[in-house]
């Protein structure tokens, strides 16, 4: 997925991303130190991120978050009295308005967003890149969707998938999910969930992973259930441990021998001689 990104936008197309998400960092920076909270970050040397230290307001972190969150924003919090926002390439002008109008409302104040206004400078200049970059074909000639669509085409057609045969090996590819179990992974209630959203905000998540796990615990008559190892590797890797530990706890120290066939996927011995 990240090569595909990388060649629809190409060493162009990223450098632009990351110049538009560097510039509303900086509008972000200016504004909120003009209205007089501590910012710890220098701009110089901010990409995407500002800290901003609250402890010698009388705000205060928990004020700051319920204020954000009323608008349906998380800011970050580091500590007792620091915070820090974060953008991205998702970032619209008027979220950052938003967020700077908060800002502002808590100092008694208003603040507006304006790119042409803005003085922007970039990073200073020993952390700006100088070398080229994604310089292989593949990244500068595609420019269609269509362009796209024939290149993964093409690739799909030199690999091993159902439309073709079974697929023997794999245990980290999508080999018989339907797509009735695939849509919901692009439903914003699972796509958008921050990993460090506040557990409040994320109940349904929680029930949906203790139901689960209580349903595979019935099926299985195990007397508990991961779901973090969401890679196949991570989870042979995972199993290995429970099977080892099980043993250990047995007072079976000697079964320490995993048998691997030839066949196996790659990431199996790996995963054995750990």
């Amino acid at each position: 997925m990240a090569a595909f990104y990388g060649i629809w936008h190409g060493p162009n197309g990223l450098t632009n991303i990351a110049t538009r998400i560097n510039h509303m960092t900086h509008i972000l920076h200016d504004t909120v130190s003009s209205l007089g909270y501590s910012v710890v970050t220098n701009k110089d040397s901010a990409f995407d991120t500002v800290v901003i230290d609250v402890g010698k307001d009388s705000i205060g972190v928990d004020k700051i978050c319920a204020a954000f969150e009323k608008e349906n924003i998380n800011v970050g919090v580091i500590n007792s009295h620091t915070i820090n926002v974060s953008l991205n390439e998702t970032t619209t002008l008027a979220e950052l308005e938003k967020v700077l109008s908060v800002f502002a409302a808590l100092k008694g104040q208003t603040a507006s967003v304006s790119f042409e206004e803005s003085k922007y400078e970039g990073l200073k200049s020993e952390l700006k890149r100088t070398s080229k970059f994604m310089t292989h074909e593949v990244f500068n000639q595609i420019n269609s969707e269509t362009e796209m669509l024939r290149y993964i085409q093409k690739l799909a057609d030199k690999d091993v998938g159902l439309t073709k045969s079974m697929i023997p090996l794999g245990s980290c590819t999508m080999k018989l999910n339907a797509t009735v179990e695939m849509i919901p992974v692009t439903w914003p209630e699972f796509s958008d969930m921050h990993p460090f959203a506040p557990k409040h905000q994320t109940e349904g998540y929680t029930q949906v992973i203790k139901e689960l796990s209580e349903y595979l615990m019935a099926c299985t008559g195990f007397e508990a259930i991961s779901i973090q190892p969401n890679s196949g590797a991570n989870g042979e890797y995972a199993g290995l441990l429970t099977i080892r530990n099980y043993h250990v706890s047995r007072g079976d120290t000697h079964r320490n021998v995993c048998l691997i066939p030839k066949s196996a996927h790659g990431t199996n011995p790996a995963s054995a001689s750990l």
